[in-house]
This record gives C-alpha cells, structure tokens and sequence, in this order.
C-alpha cells in the first residue's frame, strides 16, 4: 500500500509549540527573516494568523513601529517600505491582534468611566443617596463618553499609520526563520495572502 502523499511543509507546520531557534552570531545581533509587503491591513492579519498557526511564535513576527519612533529613527515618519523592510534601523514592534484591540479599548473606556464614577460619589458624599446615586450615573456615563473619545483619536491616528504606509507602497511584515524549510513556508505564507516584494535577507541589527 501507499503511504499517504505529505505536504511539503506539514511536518514543519506541527512544530508550532516548540520555541524556534535562530541561527546567529555570538552577540546575537545577525539572523536570516522573509520579509514582505501587504496592500492592505486584512490580508496582512491574515497572514499572520496562519503563520502564527502553523509553525512560528508570535516574537518571531514583527511589523513597523508607530509614527513616533519612525520619527525619532528617521527624522521623519514618511519613509518608503520598499527600502525600509531591508533597513537594520528601522523600528519594529509585535503586530496587534484584532480582538486584542478591541479588548484594550473596552478596558480604557471602562476604567476612565470607573474613575469618573468614584469621583462623583466622592464628592456628594455629604449628600443623600439618591443625589450620589445619581452624580455617580452622570459621572459614570461622562467618564465613558471621554474614553470612547480616545479610543476614536488613537484608532484614526493608527489608520493614518497604516493608511500612509500603504500609499508608499505597502505594509512591511518580517518573519524570523532558523532554516530553509522555515524560509520557504514563511514565503509560501506571505505569497498565499497577496505580499509582494517577498525575499529573505540576513539582517544585522
């Protein structure tokens, strides 16, 4: 009998839970990454999700840094991606989960109603109780008001980010790949959810 054909890449893709080791040198400073660049924000966390799923940790994925530290690297936070996914200096950070968003901006809205709340009841104390109950209502619902204002000027600024990004030619997503195999499922990956300018590249940093 046959034994049933494999994918290429299926042994690989049931190593998830094993942490990946990175060939580099001494000082730790030199790696191999596939990197690329994605049109747009869905097919990036697409990507993302199946490369989390499949075989690399979340610390092995990164994309570029916020407008501050593009500012504070490079003078400046317009840059071009096809010469900065290549660029040691450029800043990186971990890629945000959808629902971690969501969950954070729950939690700011709610703690900044919270704190709104305490400090009416607070200040009625002296007062009867259905004076306090109702400042701490008011309060409370103020508080809230102010957290979803936030919430709404930290999601355009982070659209902006990701929206100028993607007007100077897309977004940058790098993968840290300890071997060949790894290599070529990362690229496989990006080249599955539409990335274009994919290569891998040693990076010293």
């Amino acid at each position: 009998m046959k034994s049933p054909a494999h994918s290429p890449h299926s042994a690989i893709r049931n190593t998830r839970a094993q942490p990946l080791m990175y060939a580099a040198t001494e000082d730790d400073t030199s790696f191999r990454e596939a990197v690329g660049l994605f049109p747009d924000m869905a097919t990036m966390q697409d990507a993302i999700r199946e490369l989390e799923g499949s075989a690399f940790q979340r610390d092995s994925i990164s994309v570029l840094g916020s407008r501050h530290e593009l500012q504070r690297v490079f003078g400046t936070d317009v840059i071009d991606p096809v010469r900065a996914k290549d660029n040691p200096l450029a800043p990186r950070q971990a890629p945000s989960r959808p629902e971690e968003e969501n969950i954070g901006a729950g939690a700011l809205v709610g703690g900044v109603a919270y704190l709104a709340a305490i400090s009416a009841a607070l200040m009625t104390l002296p007062l009867s109780l259905p004076v306090t109950l109702a400042a701490v209502a008011l309060g409370g619902g103020g508080g809230a008001a102010i957290g979803m204002g936030i919430v709404t000027m930290l999601g355009h600024r982070m659209d902006e980010n990701v929206l100028r990004q993607i007007d100077q030619g897309g977004l940058i997503l790098w993968v840290r790949t300890p071997d060949t195999e790894h290599e070529a499922l990362a690229l496989d990956i990006m080249r599955k959810h539409g990335a274009h300018h994919i290569q891998i590249h040693d990076m010293t940093v």
